[in-house]
């Protein structure tokens, strides 16, 4: 016998279909609410004060074994903090001796609130670092007007004279630094320029003379444009990009390590 679907069955079937639908949503809402949800940690820092006390521990340890020079203390900086455990750390303190950079470990604990050394620093290897490579330094570059403008530009910054203004581009915020550090300003040589964009990067080394007569060196990476045929600063760069300093052959003159 044929089944005939009459408008009262066919609602009734499709209560059933709706009833079974939720049924099975609700057994899988209840599976993805029960699952655990991976909630990534949250990076560990050290309390503040951790490096504070292992600088003043090393400082301390060094003091009490070999004095002060010239009534000097050791300068300590920490280079690194490793977690150790629960409220447990180790501190990596730098520190110059006579004869080289000596790293010191100091354990330090927080589990008071307060952060306390425990025991004495340990001497421990210095991290393994590769070596930077040497710019070189030409002290008589073949674009004499980069020259003039390096030098005018730093001389400016460095001793407010000349007018740095005309030395800088349009964009730049550079302005003389006040009261001026130098009476007197040597460039001792420039890398050869590299080509980024519309930027040529040059590293600078000059000579700044203070009024006492003490001379400083102090090494500056510039960046620099070109407007028609002139040079102009752009800035000073916090570093020099990868690979921007290539070592090139010294000119006549040799270079700043002479």
């Amino acid at each position: 016998m044929e089944r005939v679907l009459t408008p009262k069955s066919t609602t009734s079937n499709l209560i059933w279909f709706l009833v079974v639908f939720s049924l099975l949503l609700s057994v899988v809402g209840l599976g993805i609410a029960v699952r655990p949800v991976s909630i990534p940690k949250p990076p560990v820092y050290p309390p503040e004060g951790v490096s504070g006390v292992a600088e003043l521990a090393v400082i301390t340890h060094l003091v009490n074994a070999v004095g002060t020079s010239e009534h000097r203390v050791p300068v300590a900086h920490t280079i690194r903090i490793d977690p150790a455990g629960q409220d447990r750390w180790a501190a990596q303190v730098a520190v110059h001796d006579p004869v080289a950079l000596r790293i010191w470990q100091v354990r330090v604990h927080t589990d008071q609130g307060i952060p306390q050394t425990v025991g004495l620093p340990a001497l421990v290897p210095s991290p393994t670092v590769l070596p930077k490579d040497t710019p070189t330094f030409l002290r008589t570059p073949s674009d004499s007007k980069l020259y003039q403008t390096v030098e005018a530009s730093l001389s400016a910054l460095l001793t407010g004279n000349p007018d740095l203004s005309r030395y800088t581009s349009a964009d730049s915020t550079m302005t003389p630094i006040s009261p001026p550090p130098f009476v007197g300003v040597d460039v001792i040589g420039l890398t050869k320029p590299i080509v980024l964009g519309q930027d040529h990067i040059v590293l600078v080394e000059v000579e700044g003379r203070r009024a006492d007569g003490v001379v400083i060196r102090a090494q500056y990476p510039l960046a620099l444009t070109t407007q028609g045929n002139e040079w102009e600063v752009r800035g000073i760069l916090r570093d020099l990009p990868d690979h921007s300093v290539p070592a090139s052959e010294p000119q006549e003159g040799g270079t700043s390590d002479d």
